[in-house]
């Protein structure tokens, strides 16, 4: 336990990663992703949170949620190794084209697809349009 508390002191306040080594991102701050993002800032892990509004708006509202969450853009949150996709249906083909690759990346898609006809759905889920990751279906 000795060890860990000082290796926990020696990277407080550098992006931290979460056990398993990997950065982590959560693309959406609505109410899927804020929850989401309450979740790990209650645990103090650090988390890079991005979403379509300004990045000063989302400074201020990671601020609100907690100390170890990291405003980005989406340009810079897919970077991340995992990646949480909380957006809007509409959303996920313009975050798709953010990234240069999705290879090997994992994709939690918790997209809300809330009132989105099921012919437009086309029977995939809205992680189908990111060639290479490894899909999670939240729900």
């Amino acid at each position: 336990m000795e060890h860990a508390d000082a290796h926990a002191r020696q990277h407080a306040g550098k992006y931290r990663l979460d056990a398993i080594g990997r950065k982590i991102a959560i693309i959406g701050l609505g109410k899927i992703g804020t929850a989401i993002a309450q979740a790990f800032a209650s645990k103090g892990i650090e988390v890079a949170v991005a979403g379509r509004r300004p990045l000063n708006a989302l400074a201020a509202l990671a601020a609100q949620i907690g100390p170890s969450l990291v405003a980005q853009r989406i340009e810079e949150a897919v970077n991340a190794d995992v990646v949480i996709l909380a957006v809007p249906f509409d959303a996920h083909r313009e975050v798709a084209r953010a990234a240069k690759s999705w290879q090997g990346k994992i994709v939690v898609d918790a997209t809300n697809a809330f009132g989105v006809p099921l012919d437009e759905l086309g029977g995939l889920p809205s992680t189908a349009v990111l060639p290479g990751h490894c899909p999670v279906r939240s729900w």
